[in-house]
């Protein structure tokens, strides 16, 4: 049913535009038969209003999308800061701070991903995914090393980081890991 529908209103649309596109034909042919009897000034008036209201529409168009991605792209700040507040408390967990049970995780983790789905750009889901596989992989031992999963959260870190608008052009495959991993350059 709903391929029929989807099918309909492609036709619909079709047709709607073969329709603006026979009518500015017509209004063309229309035009240059009769130029010579159209006095210039409301020629370029027509010309100029037309520019306008078109220029209108595009700014009104482009306003409208960077609004809404400006809206999401501060919905999403807070949801990487969640994860990056999570991660490096696993990460930075002193002795004297109490240690992060597995239900923990995984209740932190239930809620994250619902987070990841609705908000995450599919790059960014994508390497999230990714890098959870290759974290449960390398717990029960199935041939990823340690040094895989820290460059593959860095790649997801740098996405983040492209993602709400940092270039990382100046950044090298291990900078990023190295800020909180002092002897990453001897990880195998």
């Amino acid at each position: 049913m709903k391929k029929i529908t989807e099918v309909v209103g492609g036709i619909i649309a079709l047709l709607f535009i073969v329709g603006i596109g026979y009518l500015l034909y017509k209004i063309i042919i229309i035009v240059f038969l009769n130029f010579n009897k159209i006095d210039i000034n409301i020629f370029v008036a027509i010309i100029g209003g037309t520019i306008t209201i078109t220029s209108f529409f595009i700014t009104r168009y482009l306003e409208r999308k960077k609004t809404i991605e400006l809206e999401i792209r501060n919905k999403k700040i807070p949801i990487y800061e969640e994860f990056f507040e999570f991660y490096f408390s696993i990460i930075f967990k002193s002795n004297t701070d109490e240690e992060i049970t597995t239900d923990q995780m995984v209740k932190f983790f239930q809620q994250f991903n619902q987070k990841a789905i609705i908000w995450f750009p599919d790059n960014i889901l994508k390497s999230y995914i990714e890098w959870k596989q290759n974290l449960t992989n390398f717990s029960n031992n199935q041939g990823v090393s340690l040094r895989d999963i820290i460059l593959h959260q860095e790649q997801f870190m740098s996405q983040i980081r492209k993602d709400i608008g940092h270039t990382n052009k100046n950044l090298a495959l291990g900078d990023i890991s190295s800020l909180y991993i002092n002897d990453f350059d001897t990880l195998q």
